[in-house]
Formats: structure tokens, sequence, C-alpha cells
């Protein structure tokens, strides 16, 4: 049921803007699925068109900690011990 409702909302919001924080807030930016280019094949014509064609041969960087924004390093010496770094940050 969650799929389709996710497909649904990509139709119905297509060419708006929403897509791009509808991936991060379910959590789904880093799969091969939101990460892979594809686009339409302009050397053909028809049906073949309409076919999906990746744009090229690498892919979106979209790691886990990129949900998450670092936490600026001046906020956690204001309060040591009680914040820590968002994960994937820390040095």
């Amino acid at each position: 049921m969650r799929q389709r409702i996710r497909n649904e909302r990509k139709i119905e919001l297509a060419m708006e803007g929403h897509r791009f924080y509808d991936i991060r807030r379910w959590l789904i930016a880093h799969t091969p699925e939101c990460t892979s280019l594809m686009g339409l094949n302009i050397n053909k014509s028809g049906v073949d068109f309409y076919t999906p064609t990746p744009v090229k041969t690498g892919s979106r960087v979209f790691n886990i900690y990129h949900y998450l924004m670092p936490i600026p390093t001046t906020e956690i010496t204001k309060a040591p011990g009680v914040l820590i770094q968002n994960y994937g940050w820390e040095r």
C-alpha cells in the first residue's frame, strides 16, 4: 500500500518540486531507485522514445548521513557531553 501511495504522489505532484523532499522524508533517497540517472532515448522515435535509458554510467551520491545536517562545532562546544554530532559527520 505504501508503494502505491508513493507512486500516486509522484505522479500527481510531478514537476512541482515535491519529489526531493518526499524521498528524503521517506528515507529512500539512498536506494538505487532514487540514485540512478534515467532519461528518454532522444535518438529513437515513436514508442521507443519513451523507453527509460541510463543518462550516464555514474549515479547520484546520497549517503545515509546526508539525511541530517551536521551540528556546528560551536554549538557542540557550548554544551560538552550533552550534544553529540549527527552520525556520519564525526571527525
